[in-house]
């Protein structure tokens, strides 16, 4: 094919997708026999819910565990009966973290489904942004950047990574005492969860008269003992860290190493159970971890619920990412009931009822209830503290719920009124 053939062709099929795409969200709707108008994925019988995730690729393992976690939500939903008396469906789609092949598969995925109740991969919905908003297309995302919390379309579940950070430093804080003028270290990963959570740590430092001491590192850096040798020539108290599970796995043995000890805290995915594997394995219980989320393997009663019937059906270990999709089914039951009562399940309707759930429940996997009315504010500014435990399910215990920082109080996320 010439070169002209194949860019006709790349028009002619842009053309096609956009005359396809639902766009102002209501090309789909009906009026269903019992009265309430019906969008795109929704029919007289079922509602169908997207999960766009990373089911192939480096982030495999957390995309089959939150889906695990939606369709565990929606079995338990339908077994009772169903929302607004229909069936819910998940139709999954594999982006393998890649932008591209997002963009490619979105429009599928936006023509026959109400909102994603999955969205993972910050670069992914960086991707897909303005056909979110194009579509009115409303997705849960699979992160926790404070950075998104203009967007409209986009569903932060809980406490933000710069809160995390706070309120484990704050923890941590409380059981060591830091002296003013003390000096704490923070290797961050080059990205939104990197700088996310460093907006958190330079709010907490500087309240607390502490100099902060900043180190950017790449998701491909192995190596961390020349860090880790900076960080200890720099005299600093605490290290935080917001980085991947290997750079956490080699900061602990470069640091134990050195005979470097300090406290240790971390962002949530800074942790991975297959550290249990890792040279570092006897080091992890060192780490305090800020989190959003109950580990699956704690008491809480919904927890310990959601993982019996996760390893009645599914045969990999059970994570936290497993109770993240359950989670975000729980926030979508509440905002589909909401929009059922209304009787409105369009895309207008999910986001009217989004725009009035100031009360959202998750049964105590989340820091408290949700707030989602706020265009710009954290729905949630608490945390679990946890540490991992190997002879846990998950690998993950609590030290403390729902811990909440005073400068978490003060702090004002990026696009906070």
């Amino acid at each position: 094919m010439t070169s002209f053939g194949r860019a006709s062709t790349a028009v002619i099929m842009a053309v096609v997708l956009a005359a396809c795409s639902t766009r102002d969200g209501g090309a789909a709707e009906s009026d269903g026999t019992d009265g309430v108008k019906q969008g795109v994925g929704v029919t007289q019988d079922s509602i169908t819910l997207g999960v766009f995730s990373d089911l192939s690729g480096p982030l495999k393992q957390q995309g089959l565990a939150a889906t695990a976690g939606n369709e565990l939500w929606a079995a338990r939903i339908n077994a009772a009966g169903g929302i607004c008396g229909r069936q819910v469906k998940i139709e999954k789609r594999d982006h393998g973290y890649a932008a591209d092949a997002a963009v490619a598969a979105y429009p599928e995925m936006e023509r026959s489904t109400l909102a994603m109740v999955q969205l993972l991969g910050s670069q992914i919905s960086a991707a897909l942004k303005s056909s979110l908003n194009e579509d009115r297309y409303s997705a849960t995302a699979a992160s926790f950047s404070s950075e998104v919390l203009n967007d409209q379309r986009v569903l932060i579940m809980g406490t933000t990574y710069d809160l995390e950070m706070i309120n484990v430093l704050d923890y941590a804080n409380q059981k060591s005492a830091l002296p003013k003028g003390s000096r704490i270290g923070h290797i961050y990963l080059d990205g939104e969860l990197g700088a996310n959570a460093l907006r958190g740590s330079k709010h907490w430092a500087e309240q607390n008269g502490l100099t902060l001491v900043a180190e950017k590192i790449s998701a491909t850096d192995t190596d961390m003992s020349g860090i880790v040798k900076k960080m200890q020539t720099q005299e600093v108290s605490l290290l935080a860290l917001s980085v991947t599970p290997g750079a956490t796995a080699s900061i602990l043995s470069a640091a134990d190493s050195f005979g470097f000890k300090v406290p240790l805290v971390a962002s949530n995915p800074s942790f991975d159970p297959v550290l249990f594997d890792s040279p570092a394995a006897d080091l992890l219980g060192q780490l305090l971890i800020g989190h959003s989320l109950a580990p699956i393997g704690s008491d809480v009663p919904a927890a310990k619920e959601l993982l019996k019937a996760y390893e009645a059906k599914y045969d990999a270990p059970p994570s936290i990412s497993v109770v993240h999709g359950f989670a975000t089914g729980l926030i979508w039951q509440q905002v589909l009931e909401s929009a059922c009562k209304a009787g409105n399940l369009t895309r207008e309707g999910v986001e009217a009822a989004v725009k009035e759930a100031n009360a959202v429940s998750t049964d105590g996997l989340t820091s408290g209830t949700l707030d989602f009315t706020k265009l710009g504010v954290p729905t949630s500014r608490a945390s679990f503290i946890l540490s991992p435990d190997r002879d846990v399910e998950g690998g993950l215990t609590i030290v403390a719920e729902n811990h909440l920082a005073d400068e978490a109080t003060s702090y004002r996320a990026p696009h906070e009124p």
